[in-house]
């Protein structure tokens, strides 16, 4: 990839990481839990630096099909080619999706999603959440969410000192960088 849309890729990661926990969502597959970013926020990053002209994806094939049985019982494929761009240098791979659900149309926007997050993350964009990095954002939130509400005073005036230090808002809106940062520091384990 070429080094300016390498940057730009870095300003949509870093952009991600600034929206904090409120943009990570957590995936429970039955024996397997994944992590990843909600796809409006990857969605919103890309449009904000990018802008919505220069990325993109092209529906290469698509399925659908009817299931038997209550709930749930239609399944949609789609093959998609997903681009981002920078000027004339474009970069683009092509990305699977599926989805379940109760109506066509859910469907088919649903196997859409997934592809364009899967085509978005071979060109490295959110890559943490393919890394297997998100879990640790998450239980990080968590533990400081705990302490926080259990009434830990030492980690109550250490919260206090350190969004206050960093210019931080609420928990849930901490860059993801500062959430680990936090409990490293201060060994929240």
């Amino acid at each position: 990839m070429e080094r300016k849309l390498w940057e730009l890729v870095e300003k949509v990661n870093k952009e991600l990481d600034n929206q904090g926990f409120k943009v990570i969502q957590k995936i429970d597959r039955g024996k397997r839990v994944l992590y990843g970013f909600l796809p409006q926020a990857v969605f919103d990053s890309m449009n904000k630096v990018f802008g919505p002209e220069n990325w993109g994806y092209e529906i290469l094939d698509s399925q659908v099909q009817s299931l038997e049985g209550k709930g749930m019982n239609s399944y949609a494929f789609v093959r998609i080619k997903v681009w981002i761009k920078d000027g004339d240098v474009i970069a683009s791979r092509e990305a699977f999706g599926g989805s379940r659900n109760d109506n066509v149309g859910d469907a088919l926007k649903g196997a859409i999603t997934d592809a364009v997050q899967k085509g978005l993350a071979m060109l490295s964009v959110g890559r943490v959440a393919y890394e297997g990095e998100l879990g640790k954002f998450y239980d990080c939130y968590n533990r400081i969410a705990e302490k926080l509400k259990s009434g830990d005073s030492a980690i109550k005036k250490a919260y206090a000192e350190f969004t206050k230090e960093n210019g931080l808002g609420r928990l849930r809106e901490w860059p993801l960088s500062k959430l680990l940062e936090f409990c490293e520091e201060y060994k929240i384990k």
